[in-house]
């Protein structure tokens, strides 16, 4: 069926609650510990029962699928005609509202196809009423939910939540089973699809469904099919998957889960003098007959965990004293409980499958995650937890139906609950195991086995389980062909499913070649395996992911060395290249003009790894000819360099002719004083000339003016004779300290506007003699001084915004007295506005 873990251990039912059992025919059982005590009961019929007893097991009311009785044995006011049917075995099942403690459902299947009788209703029975005896008030009796025929099954869960509850039934002929969620009210209805088409007469007959106690199974007996349906049931979102069909070869009549829900047991139907009992493992199906009994009629789990056994037309009540054990170890006995004549017990009553479990459940028990516990039985009324995790401090105790509680360590937990329900409180203790996640991806994607070897596929993770698509439960399994391999993976915190796809490869051959070579712009891809045959690689490079390895040029070093290693499920095999260069020949070193300012040269050509060199040449007297090394130029021609190797051949010309050196000066670096010129004269033979400027000129004439913003300035000019070259150059500057200042005069401007129009805004006061030291001093007409300055040479003019102490000076005129040396100038200007 799968791998589902799920701890849900049964403890036992506190028994008040089922107390006492009406059973047909004719009889009452009460449990009295681990007795019984049994009376008549003539209101008994022949299949349909459901009771409902308080929570100190007094008996509150029971119908026999036709009328519903109080606890005095006479029919409630209405509680008559009840529309289901006496021989329906599972007809009628009785639920208390969800918050309202007097008021009761009584679900009614009629599930009689041969009268005629159709429909699902519900009745609810009021025991505030009539005394406290129950009525069932009018207009509350046998209400509607479907109008369709049914099976004669029903059965009923409690939801995740410990409170409401699950009620299903199966309308013929359909392919789905309807369940409803019941609290104060009928909150939902929902169809889920059965594995079989329920449909015809016979199908009715099909009427037992169970779930088992921890909620999380379901089964649906198939009458008419001799087969039993197993599905998983979500008890939080009423959704059913089906597992598997359980087959027979003769009819099954009832079945009933074992109270750890790890077995199922199961009657077959068949009107004969002995009737199997078998028992179900529900971890891989296997059936086993435990014992026989004469035409056993029906099976229900009581209060200490036993299995009791109702037969038709039997005064004995057998037992299955433990049924939590597998095969014989369960113990069936043919009698528990002997009636008189009067007492046929062939029936027992509909139960809520967990109403009476107070055990709980664990899921998702992960270390660092949250745990889940829930209470797996129905209507707890408190909870106190422990978690048996003192490290975690105030956060080890917790309260209400669905605690979570994160363990930060893996271990066994004693994890201990609380559980009060019906006024009575069970101390449930549990150990529970907390470890770490199923590891995904255990099965590699693909896995490599050597064809001429038998080999294992292996899943192992500890403390693990496993289900292998073939039916192995091994962590792992001998494989013969290829193909895909599915494993399901589970442990109690996590279930995978993991899968390989197998593929059978040669022993390894890893070939890369033959040793070789690069040249320039070349490049090699290796590859030397077939990807199909091998499980992993590395190259010399540390790849691990690239099959082929690309190398180019400028990869390689002189000579490099390269290598993979190959591993399949044959063994390791390794191959080794060696790549060396060679470089592209270069004759870039060869050019014109390596004869100037010489009258002959030796050229030795550079060593170049794998490179040879000869020279050719043709001048006036030989046509043709190859140069001698050491290559001795003295002679006019054209000379060739030929550079070749295995990569390539390249051949560079030039022409070579011995000139004389140009021999040109510009003179020495000069001093240009005012009205000085100086010309620079670069001229030689049949030359061309190119200045700093620009200018082709083979002269430059530079003047005094031409320097006095510069100061200094170097004249440059380039000389070209044929292949040859030189380049001339010359410094000049003025300075007036070598210059004659005697007669150095100021320019004094006449007037200015300090207007901020951008024209004369400042007076300037200057003069062409550098090498002068002046200062300036300017009055107003009452000869106040306004402004004044001193600057070391005149070049560096002297300026006035025409403001005094930040305030504008008015329009008028102005007086400057100029000193320098011992001469003194003096002048006016005007300031306009």
């Amino acid at each position: 069926m799968g791998l589902f873990w799920l701890w849900c251990p049964y403890t036992s039912f506190p028994q008040s609650y089922v107390n006492v059992w009406p059973m047909a025919l004719n009889t009452n059982i009460e449990f009295l510990g681990s007795g019984f005590n049994f009376s008549y009961n003539f209101n008994l019929g022949g299949g349909a029962l459901a009771t409902m007893n308080d929570s100190s097991g007094n008996l509150l009311f029971y119908c026999n699928g036709e009328n519903i009785f109080d606890a005095s044995n006479n029919v409630m006011p209405n509680g008559d005609s009840i529309k289901s049917h006496y021989s329906a075995s599972q007809g009628v099942i009785a639920l208390p509202f969800l918050t309202n403690s007097d008021r009761y459902f009584l679900f009614q299947v009629e599930g009689d196809l041969v009268q005629g009788l159709y429909g699902f209703n519900y009745s609810v029975v009021d025991m505030s009423l009539n005394g406290g005896l129950g009525d069932v008030p009018l207009g509350l009796k046998n209400m509607s939910i479907s109008p369709n025929a049914t099976t004669e099954g029903i059965a009923a869960t409690a939801h995740r939540d410990g409170q409401r509850a699950w009620v299903v039934m199966h309308d013929i002929p359909s392919p789905n089973f309807r369940f409803l969620l019941v609290g104060d009210t009928i909150e939902s209805i929902v169809e889920r699809p059965s594995h079989a088409f329920y449909g015809g007469a016979n199908t009715a007959i099909s009427s037992n469904y169970k779930f088992s106690p921890n909620g999380k199974y379901m089964v649906s007996s198939l009458y008419v099919d001799s087969t039993i349906e197993l599905y998983r049931f979500n008890n939080a979102q009423g959704t059913l998957e089906h597992i598997t069909d359980i087959n027979f070869e003769t009819r099954i009549g009832s079945i009933e889960f074992s109270s750890n829900s790890n077995y199922l047991y199961a009657t077959s139907a068949e009107p004969s003098l002995q009737s199997a009992i078998y028992q179900i493992d529900l971890e891989d199906y296997s059936k086993t007959i435990i014992g026989s009994f004469t035409f056993p009629r029906d099976l229900q789990l009581d209060p200490q965990k036993r299995i009791l056994v109702a037969t038709v037309n039997s005064f004995n009540l057998g037992a299955i004293l433990e049924p939590n054990n597998a095969g014989l170890a369960s113990n069936y006995i043919d009698s528990i409980l002997t009636f008189s004549p009067l007492n046929v017990a062939s029936n027992f009553p509909n139960w809520i499958s967990n109403w009476f479990n107070t055990s709980f459940c664990v899921e998702n028990a992960c270390v660092s995650d949250s745990t889940e516990f829930y209470f797996a039985g129905y209507r707890m009324d408190s909870a106190i937890w422990d978690f048996g995790d003192p490290a975690s401090g105030p956060l080890n105790f917790g309260t209400g139906q669905e605690p979570k509680h994160v363990y930060s360590n893996p271990g066994d937990y004693q994890v201990t609950l609380l559980a009060t329900t019906g006024g009575s409180t069970d101390t449930i203790i549990q150990t529970v195991s907390i470890v770490f996640p199923v590891d995904a991806g255990v099965l590699k994607d693909t896995t490599y086995l050597c064809s001429n070897q038998p080999t294992y596929l292996s899943a192992f993770q500890f403390g693990a389980e496993y289900s292998w698509e073939n039916g192995s439960d091994s962590s792992a399994i001998l494989v013969n062909d290829t193909g895909w391999y599915v494993c399901t993976i589970s442990n109690a915190c996590t279930t995978i499913i993991d899968s390989s796809f197998v593929r059978f490869v040669e022993p390894l051959n890893i070939d890369l070649g033959n040793d070789t070579f690069l040249c320039d712009s070349q490049s090699i891809t290796l590859s030397g395996f077939d990807v199909n045959q091998v499980a992993s690689f590395v190259w010399n490079t540390s790849d691990t992911s690239n099959p082929t390895l690309h190398i180019s040029f400028s990869d390689v070093s002189f000579s490099s060395n390269y290598w993979l290693t190959a591993t399949n499920a044959c063994g390791t095999a390794s191959d080794t290249i060696r790549i060396g260069f060679l470089p592209q020949p270069d004759v870039s070193w060869f050019s014109d003009s390596i004869l100037c300012d010489r009258t002959e040269a030796v050229i030795s050509p550079p060593i170049i790894d794998s490179v040879a060199f000869f020279m050719t040449y043709t001048t006036d007297d030989i046509a043709y000819d190859t140069l001698a090394q050491p290559w001795r130029i003295d002679t006019f021609g054209f000379y060739s360099v030929h550079a070749f190797n295995r990569c390539d051949t390249v051949v560079k010309r030039a022409i070579f002719s011995p000139f004389n050196a140009i021999d040109v000066s510009l003179g020495a670096d000069t001093v240009l004083c005012p009205g000085d010129s100086v010309a620079l004269n670069a001229f030689w033979p049949s030359s061309s000339y190119v200045w700093g400027d620009g200018s082709t000129d083979s002269m430059l004439v530079v003047s005094h003016d031409d320097l006095v913003g510069a100061g200094s300035e170097t004249y440059s000019v380039t000389i070209t004779n044929g292949p040859c070259a030189r380049i001339a150059s010359r410094t000049l500057s003025v300075d007036d300290l070598v210059c004659d200042t005697s007669n150095c005069k100021f320019s004094i401007p006449n007037v200015f506007s300090p207007n901020a129009d951008g024209i004369n805004d400042v007076l300037k006061i200057s003069n062409m003699c550098t090498s002068v030291s002046f200062s300036v001093a300017i009055y107003n007409r009452w000869g106040q001084l306004l402004f004044s300055d001193q600057r070391a040479q005149g070049n560096s003019p002297v300026t006035w915004d025409g403001f005094v102490n930040g305030v504008a000076a008015s329009e008028g005129t102005y007086f400057i007295i100029i000193q320098y040396g011992d001469k003194v100038q003096k002048g006016s200007f005007s300031l306009l506005r």
